[in-house]
């Protein structure tokens, strides 16, 4: 039986993954060679200096909405098909360090504390039973019901 933290769990790892593909595939731009105040709050970032260390920290506020399936479960002659829906917002923390007029350094990363919230819920439920000599695969749709009584989907 899948659990909630595991579908929660693939919902973060997706999230994660699809801004890391969007930061990843933009355009390149013309990356600053020194990194400012006026170049890091300007977006919304906070900056800071330390031993000629300097850091620019911006948080991007993202969401997601997507569908993750189809899965399958089976006990017995019973089988259940379904798709889970995600949609909910995460924060991504980008972060830029400059020491002197060295290489400018950039890290990303999802911000875990606090910043995730969302639900998930199952969408396109089938659910079939096995029935010795039934035409075409032997398997019959029946009420999802039975696959619920078996717990063959997820419990959020």
């Amino acid at each position: 039986m899948r659990t909630h933290a595991r579908a929660a769990s693939i919902a973060i790892a997706g999230a994660a993954l699809l801004a890391a593909s969007a930061l990843t595939a933009a355009p390149a731009l013309a990356a600053p060679t020194v990194l400012t105040q006026a170049t890091c709050e300007g977006p919304g970032g906070t900056f800071t200096v330390d031993k000629a260390l300097k850091t620019c920290v911006t948080v991007q506020h993202l969401s997601y909405d997507y569908d993750d399936g189809p899965w399958q479960d089976s006990s017995g002659d019973f089988t259940a098909v379904f798709t889970i829906h995600y949609t909910g917002t995460y924060d991504w923390q980008i972060t830029q360090t400059q020491k002197g007029k060295g290489p400018i350094k950039t890290a990303a990363g999802l911000v875990v504390e606090g910043s995730v919230s969302g639900t998930s819920y199952l969408v396109d439920q089938q659910c079939s039973q096995y029935v010795s000599g039934a035409p075409g695969d032997g398997y019959v749709p029946v009420d999802v019901s039975f696959c619920e009584d078996l717990n063959l989907y997820p419990v959020f």
